[in-house]
Order: structure tokens, then sequence, then C-alpha cells
């Protein structure tokens, strides 16, 4: 991968509309198709954090420094992107996506100076109650995960939405303006009740030629082959909607009202209100 290559990560809590803000991204002409989330990549990127951080005691012997352990991680990384990048067309921005990065971000941020980030935001209620029925799902068929096993917590899927996006708020407030024009916040509201302004946005942000959306009905994104193995999926499937791959809708703004009880939803609101605040949802 060449130095003018744009690196983008796509991030956000799971069920915010991750995967939507990623294909709007993608169908401009300058980057790779909506490619699967990037798994391998935020691992790694989850044991360098790791690593230099609660398990710092065992780097020094061998790599010598942090800093030397840094330059082998970043090296790595920019080992993966090549291989992606060449896999998918040598495009003038690779575009990246999966939610486990936006825990790391910080890290991200570090490791890679010329990265950008666009990082969805969904209502917390909306987005919880997403959660649920991936939970109920992945009940139904016998998943083992951390979904299944907490789904009817609301303490602890509150926990998990936040766990998203309070470290990378406080490390925002913390770099300043450093970071103004690394990352964007986008809301899923506004993807899906005005996708053009959004996609505008996102375009400009990344630096990259205007797509175009698919809004004809039987209009298809711009995804790699590989993203319909996901169906197949025994786990993976159970986060795919009615909605998955289809023409932007807003027909899921606010269906929270279908899970959850007034009281419910004040305990989120309550929970998840530094969120809430910050991106307009607390009202």
């Amino acid at each position: 991968m060449n130095d003018t290559v744009k690196p983008i990560f796509v991030g956000g809590a799971m069920r915010s509309g991750t995967t939507l803000l990623q294909q709007i991204t993608c169908t401009s002409p300058d980057t790779n198709p909506a490619i699967n989330p990037s798994r391998y990549l935020s691992a790694q990127i989850n044991l360098y954090a790791r690593y230099m951080g609660e398990d710092s005691l065992f780097i020094t012997d061998y790599f010598g420094s942090k800093e030397r352990f840094t330059d082998f991680t970043r090296q790595l990384l920019q080992r993966v992107m090549s291989e992606t990048w060449a896999a998918n067309g040598k495009p003038g921005a690779l575009v990246m996506k999966t939610v486990d990065l936006t825990r790391v971000l910080p890290a991200l941020v570090h490791l890679l100076p010329v990265a950008r980030f666009v990082v969805s935001v969904r209502d917390p209620k909306d987005t919880i109650a997403s959660m649920r029925t991936v939970a109920d799902k992945q009940r139904r068929d016998g998943i083992n995960s951390h979904l299944s096993r907490t789904g009817d917590d609301l303490a602890a899927m509150c926990e998990t939405y936040n766990g998203y996006y309070l470290p990378l708020l406080q490390f925002i407030k913390s770099r300043g303006e450093a970071l103004r024009n690394r990352i964007l916040f986008i809301r899923y509201e506004d993807m899906a009740r005005t996708p053009d302004t959004v996609a505008a946005d996102v375009w400009r942000f990344c630096g990259v030629a205007e797509g175009a959306l698919p809004n004809a009905p039987n209009a298809t994104w711009r995804n790699s082959p590989h993203m319909s193995e996901v169906a197949g999926h025994t786990k993976w499937r159970t986060f795919l909607t009615d909605l998955s791959d289809k023409p932007i809708s807003a027909s899921r703004i606010g269906s929270h009202a279908e899970t959850f009880s007034p009281e419910d939803c004040a305990e989120i609101d309550r929970r998840c209100e530094i969120v809430g605040a910050t991106f307009g949802y607390n009202r």
C-alpha cells in the first residue's frame, strides 16, 4: 500500500448503524467496496492495547522498549492493510469497519497518524433494543455470547453501550484540536432521514469523490461478494435484519417502544446520560 492511500475506519456501538455508514462511505468510487469487518486487525490492536497497559511487564524482554513494540505493531498493521488494499482493487482510500475498533480507537489514532475515523451513534434505547433482539436470536440458536448472557440485563447493556463511547469522548476531550479533523460522528437518525446530506458530509470528511446511494427499490449496495456469506454463518447471521443491504429506511427510528416500557426507557436514558446528552438524545 503506497503512502498516498487514505486509511478510513468506521466504528461505533454494535447495532448503531456501522454497516450502513460503511456502505454509504463505500459508494465513493475512490474506495474499496464494503468488506466484512476487520476483526483480525482489531484483534491485533486489542493485543497492543493490552500489552501497552496491564501486561506491559512482558514487553521489554521481547522488544526492548515500548517504543520498539509500538513500531513493530505499526509495521504489522501496515502489512495487514497492504494485503487488504491489494485484495480489494488497490483503492485510493481503504475503508475498514468493525465495532470492536471503537473501544481501542485511541490506540489506533496513535498507531496510524494519517488514518481518519467515522463513528456512528444511535439513540441508546434503540441501540439496546436491537442488541436485545440479537440476544434473543442467539439464545434461540444455542449461541453462548456476551449478548446472549446479558441481553435481558438493562444495566449490563447500558454498560456495553457506554463502553463504546465514553473512553473515546474522554480521549477526544484530552486531545482537543489535534483530533478535530480526524474523527467524525454521524447519527443513525440523520443517516436514515437525510442520507444524501450525510453522505456528502462523509465523503467530504474522508477526502473522496462523491458516490451514488442506491435509492431505487431494486438497487444494491457496492459490497464485496464475501459480505453475503454472513447469512450462512451460525453466529453472525443473527445480526442481520430486514433492512440489511436494503435501501435506506427510517422505519426503525424509535423502535425501542416495541421492546421497552417507559420505565425501562427512563433507566436507559439515566444510565447513558453522558452519551445521550453529547449527541442530543436526552430530551
